[in-house]
């Protein structure tokens, strides 16, 4: 259904498939646009009403579990759509038969989209990409991704008809953030993966220095004496390299898991390529510059910045 503690994981139970059910007409093969009507205004409300800042911290955690539900919930109305179209893009469309099925099930996302992006879901949920809880921001951020899958030209219009009539700033604001903390995140990891390094060469040279201590001794010490120093430094040597391979290999796999968290780039990436794709020039000048806002912000600069850190 999806990967598993990745950023797009999704609830896997029963209850939630009973939920998805209650928007989805299978009859029809498309959503219940009053159902989905729904769940975009309680994230509308629950973010925007005044009345909802000022309740006790409970009440809050309680409010953004809500709104973690109800963004899983559009979104999995065409996650299933999406894996089961990308297994057949992987698999190869050879004969008339999957050319079929390709094109329903890209035909079925396309509508699942069309129909919430239809709820001013675009306008109401780009908001949330400033809200407090993170949780509820990666849920936006894979909502907006799964939303604009295919380049849908529906949800590009409405994202540029947003930021156009509405001189949006918080969206590149928090983007732009985003990408300037991944950034500062991976040069920090790669200093301190640096430093970890350098550590580990000093402790090899130290045991190639006993090694060849022990070596040399053999020509003014006992055989056996020898023979067992060597020995000694042999196997302080295998000790060595067996503990810091292990930690190397461990901080390897940290540095990818922190690289892969930090300000979930993945879907930020996603969402940037998106929105351009299909020569969607508009945007892809405003993404570059917003000569109506007061502070304009390249997110095409900074995103090359970022990528320039893997070349580095």
């Amino acid at each position: 259904y999806c990967e598993d503690g990745g950023d797009e994981d999704l609830p896997r139970g029963a209850e939630f498939s009973t939920f998805l059910d209650l928007y989805y007409t299978r009859e029809r093969d498309d959503v219940d646009k009053k159902e989905v009507r729904k769940l975009v205004d309680v994230l509308d409300i629950t973010f925007h009403r005044p009345e909802y800042r000022s309740v006790s911290s409970a009440e809050r955690d309680a409010l953004d579990m809500v709104n973690v539900k109800c963004l899983q919930l559009l979104r999995g109305l065409i996650h299933n759509a999406v894996v089961v179209l990308e297994v057949l893009r992987d698999q190869g469309i050879t004969d008339a038969v999957s050319k079929r099925r390709k094109d329903m099930y890209e035909a079925r996302i396309s509508r699942i989209q069309v129909a919430i992006n239809s709820q001013d879901t675009t306008k109401k949920i780009v908001p949330l990409l400033s809200h407090r809880n993170d949780e509820v921001v990666r849920e936006t951020l894979a909502l907006l991704a799964i939303m604009l899958f295919n380049a849908q030209r529906a949800v590009q219009k409405s994202f540029k008809h947003y930021c156009l009539e509405t001189r949006e700033e918080q969206f590149f604001r928090d983007i732009g953030g985003r990408l300037n903390r991944s950034s500062v995140a991976l040069k920090e990891r790669r200093a301190l993966f640096s430093q970890f390094r350098s550590k580990m060469d000093k402790n090899k040279k130290l045991a190639e220095s006993l090694r060849v201590r022990a070596v040399a001794g053999k020509k003014t010490k006992g055989k056996a004496l020898a023979e067992a120093s060597l020995a000694s430094s042999e196997y302080e040597l295998q000790e060595i390299e067996r503990k810091e391979h292990g930690r190397e290999a461990q901080a390897a796999e940290d540095d990818l898991a922190v690289t892969k968290d930090d300000g979930y780039i993945e879907l930020v990436l996603r969402i940037l390529a998106s929105l351009c794709d299909g020569q969607q020039r508009t945007i892809q000048d405003y993404l570059r510059e917003q000569p109506d806002n007061i502070k304009s912000i390249n997110l095409v600069a900074d995103t090359v910045d970022y990528l320039h850190l893997f070349k580095t």
